[in-house]
């Protein structure tokens, strides 16, 4: 089971949702971030109390894979697995959001079921 897990969202409706679906997997939700906080966001994410991102790709792509960049090359936080969430971007959209870092892309809408199956592979991943 996951405890803390951390989310990029564009709107406080999706915040809801996310929040929500997320915590009928069994998941415990430390903050919400919109995507101009990420200097707050990254301080958070080097305090050690954060197990997983989930960062929703939907609406602002480019700041999402500097994000991502960001995690993969800080020494303190390349080792946090990332999952990026999007309305099902194009191949080319998830490859890029692959490469930039995440572990792996979930199509909205989901199910808690599906993040039950998704999250063990995601946090086994060393890279």
């Amino acid at each position: 089971m996951i405890h803390s897990i951390f989310i990029t969202a564009q709107s406080s409706n999706e915040h809801i949702r996310l929040q929500d679906v997320f915590r009928r997997a069994g998941c415990q939700i430390t903050r919400i971030f919109k995507d101009s906080q990420t200097q707050e966001a990254l301080t958070l994410l080097r305090s050690g109390q954060v197990e997983l991102v989930i960062l929703d790709g939907d609406g602002f792509e480019f700041q999402g894979l500097a994000f991502l960049e960001t995690l993969a090359v800080d020494p303190a936080l390349k080792q946090i697995p990332a999952l990026t969430i999007g309305s099902g971007g194009d191949r080319e959209q998830i490859q890029r959001f692959i490469a930039a870092g995440a572990g792996g892309y979930m199509k909205k809408p989901f199910t808690p079921e599906q993040i039950t199956h998704l999250l063990p592979a995601l946090m086994d991943d060393p890279s």
